[in-house]
């Protein structure tokens, strides 16, 4: 009875297995898709990861193909889809890379202000992320906070006498 009840419970176990394994492929897939310039293929690969609803929030591989999946947006110039993957990307796990593409996503459709916000977030999870002060200081720049955009691009090393502060 013990040896049926065990059997049971792999046979149940093992179409969810294999599911999962060939999930894990088309992440893979879309990855080397993505990295070789077929963009096409890894945006359906990415977004059949997504569909199969295998990943649950606070899943990093879930977080990171809305991630990736909005990097292939935004290269396309798709702000408003990009920005709707970083935010799907973060209701599933919170990630400084996450925050601060969709900062990068609304400082291109000109909300400085949103983008503010993000690239702040982002420097709460990464303090270190230079690239972060350096575009939230632009972005301070944009909405004429002169104070703080100097502030910011300091501690990101810029030093370019053209800008007006």
């Amino acid at each position: 009875m013990r040896t049926l009840r065990l059997l049971l419970c792999l046979v149940m176990l093992a179409p969810a297995g294999l599911a999962r394994a060939d999930v894990f492929d088309d992440v893979n897939s879309g990855v080397k898709a993505q990295l070789a310039g077929d963009l096409d293929r890894a945006m359906v690969l990415y977004t059949r990861v997504i569909d199969s609803q295998e990943f649950e929030v606070g899943d990093t591989v879930l977080a990171w193909v809305y991630h990736n999946r909005g990097l292939i947006h935004a290269l396309r110039n798709q702000s408003d889809k990009a920005i709707e993957d970083y935010t799907k990307g973060l209701e599933v796990l919170p990630d400084h890379m996450l925050y601060f593409n969709r900062g990068r996503a609304l400082a291109a459709k000109g909300d400085d202000r949103q983008a503010i916000e993000d690239y702040t977030k982002c420097l709460e999870i990464y303090p270190d992320f230079l690239r972060a002060y350096q575009l939230r200081g632009l972005s301070l720049l944009n909405i004429g906070d002169a104070a703080r955009a100097k502030a910011d691009l300091s501690k990101a090393n810029i030093k370019n006498t053209n800008l007006k502060f």
